[in-house]
């Protein structure tokens, strides 16, 4: 776990150098989210389910109606095989 919560520090890191508008944001925003995702599923804190969804909404308000249809298939693709795990 002490990796994920070095994914977590720097990609929180990351994001203090982007400000809004700048391209790369979506990126970050993307990437903290399935690290604190990856996290909650391995120790079921409800805060980092939270969190999870709260940077998803942040960052799909930054795109084009495709990009955020894109975005959302791209987490269920991730939820799913998260979900999955277990079965393959």
């Amino acid at each position: 776990m002490g990796d994920l919560e070095g994914a977590i520090s720097l990609h929180r890191e990351a994001l203090t150098l982007l400000p809004l508008g700048n391209p790369n944001r979506f990126s970050s925003l993307s990437n903290l989210a399935l690290t604190l995702y990856d996290r909650f599923n391995q120790s079921g804190r409800l805060e980092d389910l939270e969190e999870y969804f709260t940077l998803c909404n942040q960052a799909a308000s930054g795109l084009t109606s495709s990009s955020s249809d894109r975005l959302h298939a791209a987490m269920q693709r991730k939820i799913l095989s998260h979900q999955m795990r277990p079965f393959i």
